[in-house]
């Protein structure tokens, strides 16, 4: 063996302390980066230079060659990572959730003093008054005013609602980007430390960087980690491959006309179905699409209701000077023709469709009466078609039911007089707009008895769809979102004898030539005010109060919900952070504990180069 082994060892064991003090500096250096994980270096003994053999000298072999540094790895683990990646993705989902909830509650303003339930029961209040008093200047003032606030307070949670629409509308396009940057980053760590490791490397702060950012990623959306042939790694998007090595399947976003041109996301390889399970962008999308859109939907119902029941009735009466009245409330039609057509490619659609709210029949039923024939009424909801049969022995009324309870886009009642009314409940397909579809019996009911059909289809997809019809007394769509518009007729803003309370009499045998009854007459003002009892009023199920109840209920149950998954995850990340943390973290005691100790081996390996070289320095004094 080498005189100058020792010193070998000597030098092997310094330079391994060195190296080892450096990576404790660069932990205690990144004792608070939470995205940092602790390092550590693994000292090995060197190989032996003697190996067993027949040649081999008859003296004691195997001399140790001292220690040397084989690798510096990370304190991790990847499981545990995976677990708080997956758990962020349902915190950010819930926190994000309940922020969206809590902006939605805040528009309602239900607790508020002056919400919209009591701008409304003023309104049928003045109505009520009005009638005690008809010809009172003053209380048909009040009115107007009245009716002028509860317009303006719909118009402004409209604008609101759709203010926060458009904002989530931004963040979604904002978070889809940054799905895209950290997919390209992490594509680029990915390659950096492939080559990192083909050298032999350990890449330490690649992959705690790149761990950032699936951290960060997680957050947005649901992500999953894997490897391929032991090192490719793969970055999955709900079961999709977002990252693999480093290639991206980036995700697009784009203008969707058939959602009001609100963003698309869906991913830019075709024929790949887009689904979220977690993260905030879902959550976004959820408040954009599902929570903002069902209140805006339910605020156009009770718009819609509000302006053509009260027209209904209000243009049957005659106003303070005697005269036919008008609209009390603006309406405004989807298109300007008077048979419902819509042109084609107004909205959307290819070929002319014919655009009907609300249609009467023309015969008087009584709801006691039995059918007489059995029957399959078709109708649509939700783009599907569903079908309510009905027997000879059931009583209209009990028909009527069944189909309302079928909560189709479509209700049934019977007016006043004993009208039937088929009116559309909700926005639908065509264009989302309140629009009966489609409508059908296969017997008597629409037809021979209610007058409503005479082919026993009314199809809006046909240009000619109003000649399916028995009666001419039908309303046309609305424009889009009534809650965005609704206001009083301004004639009436500007002379209140123009708002009608008293109904007429016929003089001929004409209907449509009456003279009104006296001033003191009230029975338009309180049919009008009847209409906040009536369930037809909105949906042919509930009254307004019950309407307007369950749509504030309806978010505020689903925050109370949110707020309680948020805090469940929050506790359940806080926990595995803290396993994290105890795992990966950086213990500055024990980091100093440990730089004592390499300071002590490398002081060793100097003790021994400082003894060879004394004897080294005796022998060659010796001669």
């Amino acid at each position: 063996m080498s005189t100058f082994s020792a010193l070998e060892i000597g030098k092997r064991s310094m330079i391994s302390h060195s190296k080892a003090n450096k990576v404790i500096g660069h932990n205690l250096a990144n004792a608070n980066n939470k995205n940092y994980s602790r390092q550590r270096v693994r000292l090995s003994t060197v190989t032996p230079l003697t190996d067993p053999s027949l040649m081999r000298a008859g003296s004691a072999g195997q001399v140790g060659q001292g220690v040397e540094v084989t690798s510096v790895e990370r304190v991790k683990d990847i499981y545990l990572d995976q677990r708080i990646f997956t758990e962020s993705g349902q915190q950010s989902f819930w926190k994000t959730n309940t922020a969206n909830l809590t902006d939605i509650e805040r528009v309602q303003g239900a607790l508020n003093k002056n919400n919209l339930q009591n701008k409304m029961d003023e309104f049928w209040q003045g109505w009520q008054e009005v009638s005690k008093n008809p010809a009172e200047k003053s209380v048909r003032e009040d009115l107007v005013q009245k009716a002028i606030s509860l317009t303006t307070d719909i118009k402004d949670k409209f604008r609101q609602m759709d203010s926060l629409r458009k904002e989530l509308n931004q963040k979604i396009f904002t978070e889809v980007n940054e799905v895209n940057h950290y997919a390209k980053s992490i594509a680029e760590l990915n390659n950096r430390i492939s080559q990192a490791k083909a050298i032999g490397d350990n890449p330490n702060d690649l992959l705690d960087k790149r761990d950032a950012l699936i951290g960060e990623l997680s957050k947005i959306v649901n992500v999953t980690t894997g490897l391929k042939d032991n090192d490719e790694f793969i970055v999955y998007l709900n079961s999709d491959v977002l990252v693999q090595g480093n290639k991206t399947s980036l995700l697009s976003i784009e203008e969707d006309i058939s959602n009001e041109s609100l963003f698309k996301v869906s991913w830019q390889t075709p024929d790949r179905e887009f689904n979220l399970e977690s993260g905030s962008l879902k959550a976004n999308l959820l408040a954009r699409d599902g929570h903002l859109t069902d209140q805006i939907e339910r605020l156009d119902v009770l718009a819609t209701s509000l302006i053509y029941s009260v027209n209904e009735i209000h243009n049957k009466g005659f106003d303070n000077y005697g005269v036919k009245a008008q609209n009390f409330f603006q309406q405004t039609p989807l298109m300007a023709d008077t048979q419902g057509l819509v042109a084609a490619g107004e909205i959307g659609n290819e070929n002319p469709v014919t655009a009907i709210y609300k249609m009467q029949g023309n015969q008087k039923l009584d709801s006691q009466a039995v059918m007489g024939e059995s029957g399959i009424i078709t109708f649509n909801k939700d783009g599907d078609r569903i079908e309510v049969p009905y027997t000879e022995t059931e009583t209209i009324g009990e028909v009527i039911e069944k189909i309302n309870l079928a909560d189709g886009d479509v209700s049934f009642y019977l007016d006043n007089r004993g009208y039937l009314t088929v009116k559309a409940n909700r926005p639908n397909s065509l264009g989302k707009q309140f629009n009966i579809s489609y409508l059908s019996d296969s017997g008597i009911f629409l037809n021979n008895m209610a007058g409503i059909l005479n082919d026993n289809v009314y199809d809006a997809n046909q240009e000619d769809g109003v000649n399916a019809l028995a009666t001419n007394n039908f309303t046309r769509t609305p424009y889009y979102h009534p809650s965005s518009w609704i206001s009083v007729n301004q004639n009436i803003i500007g002379d209140v004898n123009l708002v009608a309370t008293r109904e007429g009499i016929n003089i001929t045998e004409n209907q449509n030539e009456k003279i009104p009854f006296g001033r003191g007459e009230n029975t338009i003002s309180l049919e009008i005010a009847e209409l906040r009892n009536s369930n037809y009023f909105l949906d042919g199920k509930q009254k307004f109060n019950e309407f307007y109840i369950s749509m504030v209920d309806k978010i505020g149950s689903e925050n109370y919900i949110a707020k309680q998954e948020e805090e469940k995850y929050a506790a359940i990340v806080d926990h595995l952070s803290e396993m994290k943390q105890s795992i990966s973290g950086v213990n500055i005691d024990e980091e100093m504990a440990n730089m004592l100790s390499i300071q002590h081996g490398y002081k060793a390996g100097a003790k021994i180069i400082k003894m060879m070289d004394d004897m080294l320095q005796t022998l060659l004094t010796m001669s």
